[in-house]
């Protein structure tokens, strides 16, 4: 089981993206503004940040780049899923573990994270 942290300013995918994660056994966290965000993350490590790029307060981008710079937060995944084609090339995007562009088949993210998880305790292990 990861602990993970959603920060997503839609009602309707905090619901979704939370409700998928809950149900493969995962203790899941949902932030809906990047200023909060980065106030819970003084304080705790996630395994996984699923962070939306806009979002009001301070960004995904800001998220990222502050988790990044802490060194507690180097077995951590990030996961930028976003509607903004945009940022998928920018070089930003290299802040993230995975990119994603909305819309997101949710089992298909969890999926995708639960193998993030598995590599990264392979490495562990080896």
């Amino acid at each position: 089981m990861a602990k993970v942290l959603i920060v997503e300013d839609s009602d309707d995918l905090q619901f979704i993206f939370s409700w998928v994660f809950k149900s493969k056994g995962h203790a899941v966290e949902v932030i809906s503004n990047g200023k909060d965000a980065l106030r819970y993350l003084e304080y705790a490590t996630p395994d996984v940040l699923v962070l939306d790029i806009n979002l009001p307060g301070a960004s995904g981008l800001d998220i990222a780049r502050y988790a990044r710079s802490q060194d507690r937060f180097e077995r951590s995944n990030l996961i930028f899923v976003t509607g903004n084609q945009m940022y998928q090339s920018s070089p930003e995007s290299e802040l993230a573990d995975l990119f994603l562009l909305k819309p997101v088949d949710p089992l298909m993210l969890v999926t995708m994270t639960d193998r993030l998880l598995t590599r990264q305790y392979a490495q562990k292990v080896v």
